[in-house]
């Protein structure tokens, strides 16, 4: 789940899913369309005690956009190789001054 919580006190304000198994990070997209988004990478690795790695034939990350103000999915991805996870992100900040790119397909020959 995400948790969203009061800057000073901490209180919880709301709790969200996100839609998908072992969130690892969270980042905001500033640039989205429709305003600011939030960025969930699910792992998609079941854990056994101990932070074991267990039924990796059944693993599903993902990537997930959530609005901020109430947690709705907008918007779901995954990879075609189920055997690769997303964790960790990073924007990619363009020269030109286009707008940055959290990922892509590659370019198909």
């Amino acid at each position: 789940v995400v948790g969203m919580r009061h800057a000073r006190t901490l209180e919880k304000l709301a709790e969200w899913p996100t839609h998908g198994i072992d969130a690892h990070e969270l980042i905001w997209d500033l640039h989205s369309p429709g305003g600011p988004t939030l960025l969930v990478a699910n792992g998609g690795v079941l854990r056994a005690p101990g932070d074991r790695k267990i039924e990796l034939h059944r693993m599903d990350s993902s990537l997930v956009r959530l609005r901020p103000d109430n947690g709705e999915r907008l918007g779901q991805w995954r990879l075609t190789d189920r055997r690769l996870g997303l964790r960790h992100m990073a924007w990619s900040y363009a020269v030109d001054g286009r707008a940055p790119v959290l990922g892509r397909d590659a370019p198909r020959n």
